[in-house]
């Protein structure tokens, strides 16, 4: 490829750009999945409700979209995939659910709640936890190993250009 003005290697960049995040986000989307299974549901056995999974497997990432002069994806949880269950089984929990069966706290669906209680922790006077901080975990990873400028990088070679960062 001959790239002979600013703007052809604006596009390319751009482009290049607009084609690395889907990659870039599913690296995080592992990431972030890794440390949830890790310091949520490898470190604990519930005795009061059943496990769905479906905080983990709610973890999503968008499609790229373009956003001012530049593109964003997302990684998040998906609240549509959390389901509110009412359980039938006695001495349990309740599924993303209040104990009164209410899937709502202060206006806000329980799903969309559940994985920020799971992160932050709760104090509730039933049964208060600490959180245990897999988004921080995740971000401080993904800072640490370059992951969104190593795929760039690998992109750009691939197609001839050296890259150095200085």
């Amino acid at each position: 490829m001959i790239i002979t003005d600013w703007e052809q290697l604006a596009d390319y960049l751009d482009n290049s750009i607009k084609q690395c995040l889907p990659i870039i986000a599913n690296k995080v989307s592992k990431i972030l999945k890794r440390f949830v299974k890790e310091r949520w549901y490898n470190t604990h056995k519930p005795t009061h409700y059943r496990r769905t999974l479906e905080v983990l497997n709610s973890i999503t990432v968008s499609e790229v979209q373009q956003v001012g002069n530049g593109y964003q994806v997302l990684v998040y949880f998906d609240p549509s995939k959390i389901n509110n269950v009412l359980t039938d089984i006695k001495g349990y929990f309740n599924h993303h659910m209040s104990i009164d069966g209410s899937s709502t706290w202060s206006g806000m669906n329980l799903a969309e709640l559940v994985p920020l209680f799971m992160d932050q922790g709760q104090s509730s006077k039933i049964r208060p936890y600490s959180g245990v901080h897999f988004m921080q975990a995740t971000i401080d990873e993904v800072k640490s190993s370059q992951i969104d400028v190593n795929v760039l990088k690998r992109r750009l070679r691939s197609q001839g250009l050296n890259i150095t960062i200085i």
